[in-house]
């Protein structure tokens, strides 16, 4: 059992899991209000779940959190993602 923690401040991600993987996902990013699309691409099957639009301490634009959980095959390994801005994109070989 591994557990794999992944963060950024800022940029955009691109996880390629391996044909068989199995894990258990913890996400959680922010989106701000100007961002147009969601942060996250997946195909998994993970439960997303989008939080209330709010202001940030010093910041006046809005933004919310976006989760997203799950189990892959046998969830195995944990695979922990941070993320305050830019995207995630999850793929399965």
């Amino acid at each position: 059992m591994r557990t794999i923690d992944i963060g950024t401040i800022s940029g955009d991600m691109t996880i390629h899991l391996p044909h068989g993987f199995g894990g258990t996902f913890d996400i959680r990013l922010k989106q701000r209000r100007s961002e147009t699309t969601l942060p996250l691409q997946q195909s998994l099957g993970l439960t997303v779940q989008m939080g209330n639009w709010e202001k940030e301490s010093g910041n006046s634009e809005e933004v919310r959190t976006i989760t997203a959980t799950g189990k892959v095959g046998d969830g195995r390994d944990h695979i922990i993602v941070r993320s305050v801005a830019g995207s995630l994109k999850l793929v399965q070989d």
